[in-house]
This record gives structure tokens, sequence and C-alpha cells, in this order.
């Protein structure tokens, strides 16, 4: 992959998740060590919007549908502990201890 980030912006959706303008929530970070001089890149639009197919996809409704806000703790937009449960519940059932529904019904992304 040719630096499928670089010169991309990337910004935090509705599921709490980094959302990257081309890949939506499909993307997975590393870190590169370097002391490379670096020039950081501009916070994109939330382009959310109205949308909610994240929050109408999330079972156990752990997410709230509010838009990011630095100024708020993650509180305000996502329930940790309904997500926490329902993933225990899963696995308890069906062995599989993980969910994903918000990343798969993101528009961001999709082709």
């Amino acid at each position: 992959m040719d630096l499928l980030l670089e010169k991309e912006c990337s910004l935090i959706g509705k599921s709490c998740c980094l959302i990257h303008e081309k890949v939506g929530p499909r993307l997975r970070l590393v870190t590169i060590l370097t002391d490379a001089p670096l020039e950081p890149d501009h916070p994109v639009a939330n382009k959310c919007g109205k949308c909610t197919a994240c929050k109408d996809a999330c079972i156990p409704g752990a997410i709230k549908g509010v838009l990011f806000d630095p100024e708020q703790g993650i509180g305000q937009r996502f329930n940790p502990k309904l997500c926490e449960d329902y993933f225990d519940e899963m696995k308890e059932r069906h062995g599989i201890g993980h969910c994903g529904k918000c990343l798969a019904v993101c528009p961001w992304g999709k082709r």
C-alpha cells in the first residue's frame, strides 16, 4: 500500500471511530518512529451530518448519534459498557466477542 493516508485527512465519526475520507472506518493504525520533518495535515469537516447508520445498526444502543466535539467526553457520544456487555453476551452465546456493525454500515469509504 503506497502510504494510503499520506496527505489524506481523517475525522472522528458518530461511532467514535476514526474515519478516513477514502476508506471510512475500515483502516488500521500503525506507528512509525521517525525524525523526518513532517507537515501536519488539517482536520476535515465532519460529513456525518444527519446520517444515523451507525447508531441505527448498533444492537446494544451504545452509539448515541452525536457529532464529535473535542470539548465533550466520550460518554456524550458512546456508552462503552453497553458495547462491552453485548460483546460478552455474543462471546458466551456464539464464541465470537465482536460486532463491527457500525463499521460495516458506515457510508464513508464504500465503493
